[in-house]
């Protein structure tokens, strides 16, 4: 695919081999940023000037309505602080352009260009957020990668074809992390997970093992890792996706084993 970068970034973007795919920041997420961004600042300022107004008219008003005044005040300042939140992440993504290519990943915004190869990955993270009907200035669902030397990538829905990035990221490094994985359980190692480990006698998860033999099939859907026992109804473990770093290279290495016991 042929890429229009300035030559400096085109020349930077290079070392990383062939360009297999190229996403862009979304322009409705941006515009929905702002607007919701703008209109938070509004609310929290209308309901402090509303507060400020009615204590100044109404002393004592502190008297007879402080708790309902309190929560004002704090609804208030949640809407501002939410409100710039939203304004510095619709901002921190405008004109984002993430490119995927054989040897690893670029982030170009303006003339800065961050990148980070495959086999320097240590860590994929997904995260999904279930606590929409609170006031948050987070996303949803975000995807972070970390290196060997501590830099970290994090990508959320701002991103146009978040999935997308995914599923490339999580294919590409999978060829890289799962060897050594691989190798180390044959050894007889138990290999940590984040909140759920693997090892020769089976999964682990919450204190329990379920050994191979009764091990049925795993996914990681909906922002959570659940493990299906063969006998049984109840899943063996629900474990949140953030709290399970390289779930897809659990999910790979379980499957190799589970299937050798079938």
């Amino acid at each position: 695919m042929n890429l229009t970068l300035p030559d400096e970034l085109a020349q930077q973007v290079a070392r990383l081999g062939e360009p297999e795919a190229e996403l862009q920041s979304s322009a409705a997420h941006y515009a929905l940023s702002i607007l919701g961004g703008v209109l938070a600042l509004l609310l929290g300022l209308a309901l402090l000037g509303f507060l400020a107004l009615g204590l100044w008219l109404n002393p004592a008003l502190k008297i007879k309505s402080g708790f309902v005044l309190l929560k004002v005040g704090v609804i208030g300042l949640v809407l501002l602080g939410a409100g710039v939140g939203l304004l510095r992440r619709g901002r921190s993504a405008r004109g984002l352009r993430v490119i995927v290519c054989a040897d690893g990943l670029a982030r170009v915004q303006g003339d800065q260009v961050e990148m980070l190869r495959w086999e320097d990955v240590n860590r994929v993270q997904r995260a999904v957020h279930f606590k929409k009907e609170q006031i948050t200035v987070r996303t949803p669902v975000q995807l972070t990668l970390v290196g060997c030397d501590g830099k970290t990538m994090t990508f959320d829905e701002s991103l146009a074809g978040l999935p997308e990035l995914r599923r490339l990221v999580e294919e590409h490094t999978l060829q890289h992390m799962l060897p050594p994985a691989r190798e180390a359980l044959v050894a007889g190692e138990t290999i940590a997970f984040g909140d759920v480990a693997i090892g020769p006698q089976g999964l682990h998860a919450g204190g329990k093992t379920l050994t191979w033999d009764l091990c049925g099939a795993a996914e990681a859907s909906k922002g959570l890792f659940i493990v299906q026992p063969t006998e049984g109804r109840r899943p063996f473990c629900k474990v949140e996706v953030s709290a399970v770093p390289n779930v897809h290279v659990l999910l790979a290495l379980a499957e190799e084993v589970r299937q050798r016991h079938v």
